[in-house]
């Protein structure tokens, strides 16, 4: 039987403890930035933004849940596997079939703003991400393989915000 966890262990293992974090939490960051660049297509900007958020959010709460329960219970606790499941279920189904979903939208609508190749790397990443949950135990590879894909479509949006931003500057300079 699992027993109730105190908050100080709660807290303890999710700031403390090795739970990787940086990742949705960039997507998130990115995904809120973003939205106002293609809210003009609305209603499928909101869209996007609710199932990138929400699908990053489901991704940090499996997370929390896999490293506080594998580091609370016992070893030989027979509660595990169910945990896993569920943990597995919430994280990776789930929350990044919810977020793979939200890259291909936004690439579209990326793309229909003009901003093809960061809509196609999003549109990319997305297929990628699907085709990573469906094969990648099967293949023996790696969770997440996707992942550096995702990591170069941010650094591409970066600079191309960057590039647009210098543009402006230049503008007013001139005016």
């Amino acid at each position: 039987m699992i027993e109730l966890i105190d908050r100080n262990t709660v807290l303890h293992h999710f700031i403390g403890g090795n739970i990787c974090l940086h990742g949705p939490i960039a997507s998130l960051v990115v995904f809120v930035l973003i939205s106002g660049e293609v809210r003009g297509r609305q209603p499928w900007a909101s869209v996007t933004l609710v199932l990138g958020i929400t699908g990053m959010t489901l991704v940090l709460a499996g997370d929390t849940l896999q490293h506080v329960f594998f580091h609370s219970l016992p070893a030989a606790d027979p509660n595990k596997g169910a945990i896993w499941a569920v943990a597995f279920a919430l994280r990776d189904w789930l929350g990044n079939g919810l977020f793979y979903a939200s890259l291909i939208l936004l690439g579209g609508l990326l793309v229909g703003e003009g901003r093809r190749w960061v809509g196609v790397l999003a549109i990319a990443n997305g297929v990628l991400g699907y085709l990573d949950l469906a094969f990648a135990s099967a293949l023996g590879l790696p969770p997440h393989t996707n992942f550096l894909l995702l990591v170069a479509w941010e650094v591409v949006l970066g600079f191309t915000w960057w590039r647009k931003a210098s543009r402006v500057e230049e503008r007013k300079k001139v005016s």
